[in-house]
């Protein structure tokens, strides 16, 4: 288990230090006086190789997952820990080459697919964390011999929750296609998404605790 937690941490920094690296270069061509809004968006084929770049961002977090572990919780918790110290790891790399961000605040084009993903840093980073604990909450209930039992209604919560964060973040989408300055974040969506997730994983955890108490 230590080994496999310490090889996912180093693959998940040295790839959000890569995607970093990118998009340092993305910026010379695109914002030569600094990232900032309005978006100057990729147009034709640089848009789509774009795209396919992001595309292969998840499949890399997927493969690397499956590889990790033989149940599906296992390469579900290895998915989130991996998926949000990248993100993590992303934005330390751009403060350490651009000292960008200026602070949490900061608004940012944070996807594409299926259309941009605009929100201020913290939000993303905040998700970030959040995945990344209920990983560890997984293992840890792994080597107590015990793991999560998230029923019908748990998964439609989750599920519906994590439709409210990114519906959140597709609200402003049209600022990056009309080059326009975003509005105020959605926050009231997205902390609902947050809250309702959060519940049932907390409530998750307790119960599946209790279990190995109880033996």
């Amino acid at each position: 288990m230590r080994s496999k937690f310490i090889l996912l941490t180093l693959y998940a920094s040295a790839m959000g230090y890569l995607e970093a690296a990118v998009v340092v270069y993305l910026r010379h061509i695109y914002y030569p006086s600094g990232f900032t809004f309005p978006i100057v968006a990729p147009i034709g084929s640089l848009a789509r190789i774009e795209l396919a770049r992001e595309a292969a961002t998840i499949l890399m977090i997927l493969a690397v997952s499956w590889l990790s572990g033989k149940r599906a919780w296992d390469r579900f918790a290895a998915f989130m820990y991996v998926f949000g110290l990248w993100d993590i790891a992303y934005y330390l790399g751009l403060r350490i080459t651009l000292g960008w961000p200026e602070s949490l605040a900061t608004w940012d084009l944070l996807f594409l697919i299926p259309a941009p993903w605009i929100a201020p840093i913290w939000a993303p980073a905040l998700i970030a964390v959040l995945l990344m604990a209920s990983a560890m909450g997984i293992w840890h209930l792994a080597q107590r011999g015990a793991e999560p039992r998230i029923g019908f209604r748990g998964w439609s919560v989750l599920i519906g929750a994590g439709l409210l964060v990114i519906w959140s973040f597709l609200l402003d989408a049209d600022s990056a296609r009309t080059g326009r300055m975003p509005r105020a974040f959605a926050w009231p969506l997205y902390s609902a998404g947050v809250v309702a997730a959060l519940t049932v994983a907390a409530r998750t955890y307790a119960v599946a605790a209790r279990s190995t108490e109880d033996e």
